[in-house]
């Protein structure tokens, strides 16, 4: 796949999420804080049914000074999210100039800037917490991005990760339109990966995702728990 090509279409791809998330943004702020598994299937209810068990991932390795960031944080509802249950150092990066504007207009207490995650704006060491949900697999250079994470992240620090569980398609043209560059068929793969580029992780959950309205999961995704390990060069 052309960098150039997927760079277009995966801009384009945000563009149109953030258009559906602004219109949900209301109804996601005026839920309650606790987890809504009975709403799983509305849109809000999806992203609160995966917010929370991102941050039941999370919380044992937090205190609420750390500096937290999320990956590709879009209009900032998980850093809101966050910035909700006492973290007051939650920051988001995100490629897409008109997502940024609405987080910052709508999430206070956020610190959401636009940027390439391949090299972003923060000193080395600055994070104590990383989220990086559903992002690894649409990354240009996937390399380059685990290099710049273990860059931003303390040596002590940690990484919550969640990638799709499936294998490349047939069709490159199905991949230009997910906008998925990486492939794991299998979490192990996943974590073979981590491990060529410099961090430990374990498996944390199997059941990201709520199920459809047949009861079965609609996507396998596997959270991950990163730290980093030395690297020999």
């Amino acid at each position: 796949m052309q960098i150039d090509t997927f760079l277009k279409k995966g801009k384009a791809i945000e563009e149109y999420l953030n258009d559906q998330i602004v219109v949900t943004e209301k109804q996601i702020e005026d839920m309650p804080l606790e987890v809504i598994d009975n709403d799983s299937r509305s849109y809000p209810g999806f992203l609160h049914y995966r917010w929370n068990r991102v941050y039941s991932g999370l919380k044992p390795f937090l205190k609420k000074e750390d500096n937290i960031l999320e990956l590709a944080c879009r209009t900032g509802l998980f850093c809101h999210y966050m910035h909700q249950r006492g973290y007051e150092n939650v920051y988001g990066i995100d490629i897409c100039e008109k997502a940024i504007k609405l987080a910052n207009k709508h999430c206070a207490g956020t610190n959401c800037v636009v940027g390439d995650i391949h090299k972003m704006p923060w000193d080395d060491q600055f994070f104590d917490a990383i989220c990086a949900t559903e992002i690894i697999e649409h990354s240009y250079d996937p390399p380059l991005l685990f290099r710049e994470l273990r860059r931003v992240l303390k040596d002590d620090g940690i990484i919550f990760t969640t990638v799709p569980i499936e294998a490349p398609p047939k069709n490159e043209q199905i991949s230009i339109d997910v906008g998925h560059v990486i492939f794991f068929p299998h979490p192990s793969i996943f974590q073979q990966y981590a491990a060529d580029n410099g961090f430990a992780s374990h498996v944390f959950d199997y059941n990201l995702y709520p199920p459809n309205d047949e009861g079965k999961l609609w996507l396998q995704g596997c959270g991950f728990l990163l730290k980093k390990i030395e690297v020999v060069d």
